[in-house]
């Protein structure tokens, strides 16, 4: 019997962000929609930040050193 793979559902919610790295290596950022002049959380913004730069070596390099400094 052949078996079929299901979609995978991402819920997210008011406040949750989500970056995709398709098999294809093409990127995806998933937020919720904001209303009018509703502020963007932090979080989201440096999880936008970080998709922008994620294929930039010097960026991929800035975010090892510091993940590096947080575990010693």
């Amino acid at each position: 019997m052949a078996s079929t793979k299901r979609p995978t559902h991402i819920e997210l919610q008011p406040d949750d962000a989500a970056f995709l790295i398709r098999a294809g290596g093409e990127l995806e950022m998933l937020m919720p929609d904001r209303q009018g002049d509703e502020l963007m959380p932090e979080d989201c913004l440096v999880l936008a930040g970080f998709a922008l730069g994620f294929r930039d070596e010097g960026v991929r390099s800035l975010m090892g050193q510091i993940l590096r400094e947080k575990r010693n």
